[in-house]
């Protein structure tokens, strides 16, 4: 009989048992299964091996240096079979793809674009103090930020705020020196060639600018001067030109004619009605015809002639033209050729 042995029968047997036999010894086991089988915790300062013959522990709760996907897997269940419902988080890494996939991780802090290198989150992550992208991010679907809500239109991969929010801003950021934009591009390469338009900053001249077409269009500097090339319109067309209004019978005038020439080649009348127009509205009148034509005072509006300050209806003779001018609520000034 080993030495071993008769330390044993100075033992407790339940404590530490040897079954000389099959040469196995247990601990807290009177019926050891294994060269060594421990009923109980083990707490060692360290393990020796690769721990690559290691059995019977659960799927997905250790990490190995084979190849494929390695995982580790935080649970709340305390007791029971562990699936994948009752997994908590979830950190799965693919040394073939070089890839770290993750379920439900909360950030307590910032979470840098450094930090999230390879990482494909499959499920939420949450970052309390935000998300710092110092290189270079890729979204290959939707992203939000700054609301959990989804938008009901597909084509939208980017929605920023909520209505919940009272306001809600887009802040970028560069030097005194430097601009700073927004590029809409339909090119698929990195030449320039797909910029098509364009809302650019430049902050050391302080001036805005807008291009569409690849071509600067608008100008705004810091001054509130603006240019822009190509024609301006507004809902009656080319600022630098006046919308002509053909008209052939009698004809009253509305609010749509301020800014407008009517040119008449019949001989009409053209009535003024009172609470039509506002101050500072223009009317100019062009008499094409071989006969007079009458701009007429309507019922609590007045019409002063500037030649000499008369009020009332004015005769304007073939090929005379006037001006008509909204001075005040419903006081109107009338000045041309060919008036009496």
């Amino acid at each position: 009989m080993t030495r071993a042995v008769n330390l044993a029968n100075l033992a407790d047997s339940t404590i530490l048992s040897v079954d000389a036999a099959n040469d196995r010894v247990g601990i807290g086991s009177t019926q050891p299964t294994e060269k060594l089988d421990v009923v109980g915790v083990v707490s060692a300062t360290s393990f020796f091996g690769d721990g690559s013959n290691l059995s019977g522990i659960t799927a997905g709760a250790t990490l190995s240096a084979a190849s494929g996907a390695q995982r580790v897997v935080v649970t709340s269940l305390t007791s029971g079979t562990m699936t994948a419902a009752g997994t908590d988080a979830d950190l799965a890494w693919n040394s073939t793809t070089n890839t770290l996939s993750a379920t439900n991780i909360s950030v307590g802090g910032t979470l840098t674009y450094e930090d999230v290198t390879n990482v494909d989150s499959i499920g939420v992550i949450t970052a309390r103090s935000g998300i710092i992208v110092s290189g270079v991010g890729t979204f290959t679907d939707s992203a939000k930020i700054g609301t959990s809500a989804s938008s009901a239109l597909s084509d939208r991969v980017l929605s920023v705020g909520d209505v919940a929010r009272s306001a809600t801003y887009i802040e970028v950021r560069t030097s005194t020196s430097g601009a700073s934009g927004v590029v809409f591009s339909d090119g698929v390469d990195g030449s320039d060639s797909g910029y098509r338009g364009t809302i650019e900053y430049a902050h050391s001249s302080d001036q805005l600018t807008f291009k569409a077409g690849g071509v600067t269009r608008v100008t705004i500097d810091g001054t509130g001067n603006m240019g822009a090339t190509g024609n301006v319109s507004d809902s009656k067309g080319n600022l630098r030109r006046l919308d002509v209004a053909q008209h052939n019978t009698n004809y009253t005038l509305v609010a749509a004619d301020a800014g407008r020439l009517l040119r008449d080649s019949a001989g009409s009348d053209f009535l003024i009605n009172q609470d039509i127009f506002s101050a500072g509205d223009m009317i100019s009148i062009f008499n094409a015809s071989s006969s007079n034509t009458e701009i007429q005072q309507g019922s609590g509006v007045t019409l002063i002639n500037s030649a000499d300050a008369a009020t009332g209806t004015r005769t304007m003779a073939p090929k005379g033209m006037c001006t008509v001018v909204c001075t005040s609520s419903n006081e109107f000034v009338i000045s041309g050729s060919q008036l009496s």
